[in-house]
């Protein structure tokens, strides 16, 4: 019966809700992801142009090579900027949520779903950070102190992640395990009405779910316990990349099925189609082949073979859809829309200080060009003296200078 009430009209809050602290949230949500992307792209074009490198150099060669190939330091300056403002403004958000639940007013079901919704945004996207920093972290080592250096740079990153883990697990814990707490507006309610608010994860939820309650009581009992703050971002990044891939490896196998007929026709009309695959193939190889020469190297190429890469973002993308479609959905339950639209000094604030990340953001990245500009100067004097050497001694001791 109470599920057909009327859902009770949900009071404004400009602060959590507001236009100012979305874009805030998504603003460097979509700086991460173009990180993530561009740093895997790059690793590419590195790990190409540095085996060319090796390849085609004699041993003292190599040595400069790498170093006029060395991922910049730039990249790294980039990522933190970036990361310790989206720490700032999620830790804010909630924090500015706990203290408000707890007040005379209170906060509502509805205005905590987003909280949480935009801190899983967050932790998502300091995750991918954490895979930046991985990815473009050119160590030149392998086996155990591959490793051990890897270590090295997750548990530098862990402490900042481990809090905000640790205040997204606490808030999540107390909305979805006492969420009579978050009610207290429905009481100014003169007719019955029921006091829940529209979730969407896939499809439209009451917040007053048990499935999903059970859900996130199991997912934030995971996120607050400090030595499991990487692996439920983790976990699930994974879960969702290897779904993604087994779709699309089931659409290739339908297709070399489909594809049957059409080998079995090329074979009745007397082509060799073994004969034909092996030319197909070499005519693939023979492009990848050109792509490691460092002078045809396209970034074109890069981005295509990085592509693989993309559902890692998925879980980014979907709370980024999830959490405007949410939104969406509870407006016309709102008591006053046009009050939640207004600008405040909350919004204002959270706003800025993802502005500010653009700028620092911006800087780095012309740093990073000016980094890169100097390096290819640097690697075509290499190779330049490497062509106009007259003998190894002539040419190492020409390299030194550079």
């Amino acid at each position: 019966m109470a599920d057909a009430l009327p859902i009770c009209p949900i009071p404004s809050n400009s602060d959590i809700a507001g236009i100012g602290v979305r874009v805030a949230t998504y603003l460097q949500a979509c700086l991460a992801l173009f990180m993530g992307f561009s740093s895997v792209v790059y690793r590419s074009v590195h790990v190409l142009s540095t085996f060319w490198a090796g390849e085609k150099a004699d041993d003292s060669m190599s040595i400069v090579e790498h170093r006029a190939l060395q991922l910049p330091s730039a990249l790294t300056e980039a990522i933190k900027s970036v990361e310790s403002a989206l720490f700032v403004t999620s830790i804010s958000v909630i924090i500015g949520a706990m203290i408000q639940a707890r007040s005379f007013e209170g906060l509502s079901s509805y205005h905590a779903l987003v909280v949480l919704n935009l801190a899983q945004i967050n932790s998502y996207t300091a995750y991918l950070l954490f895979l930046c920093r991985i990815t473009i972290d050119d160590t030149g080592a392998t086996g155990i102190v591959f490793l051990r250096q890897m270590l090295r740079i997750a548990l530098r990153n862990y402490v900042l992640f481990a809090v905000h883990a640790c205040m997204m697990g606490a808030f999540g814990l107390w909305f979805w395990g006492n969420n009579g707490a978050f009610l207290r507006y429905a009481s100014n309610n003169s007719e019955p009405c029921n006091p829940v608010s529209q979730y969407w994860i896939f499809t439209p939820v009451l917040s007053n779910n048990q499935a999903l309650r059970i859900f996130f009581l199991i997912y934030y009992s995971v996120s607050a316990f400090p030595p499991f703050a990487f692996m439920v971002p983790m976990a699930m990044t994974a879960l969702i990349f290897g779904a993604v891939w087994v779709v699309l490896y089931t659409l290739a196998f339908i297709g070399i099925v489909l594809s049957a007929p059409a080998l079995l026709s090329l074979h009745l009309s007397g082509r060799n189609v073994p004969k034909w695959l092996d030319s197909k193939f070499e005519s693939i190889t023979s492009k990848f082949d050109a792509m490691l020469d460092l002078s045809k190297v396209k970034w074109g190429t890069a981005v295509g073979g990085s592509l693989w890469l993309l559902p890692i973002n998925l879980p980014v993308v979907f709370y980024l859809f999830a959490t405007e479609k949410m939104i969406r959905m509870n407006k016309p339950n709102l008591e006053d829309a046009d009050e939640e639209a207004q600008w405040s000094y909350g919004q204002t604030l959270a706003l800025v200080t993802a502005l500010v990340t653009v700028v620092f953001f911006l800087r780095d990245v012309y740093k990073l060009v000016i980094e890169l500009l100097r390096h290819k100067v640097e690697l075509q004097g290499i190779l330049r003296f490497k062509v106009n050497g007259d003998d190894g001694s002539f040419t190492l001791r020409r390299c030194r200078t550079v």
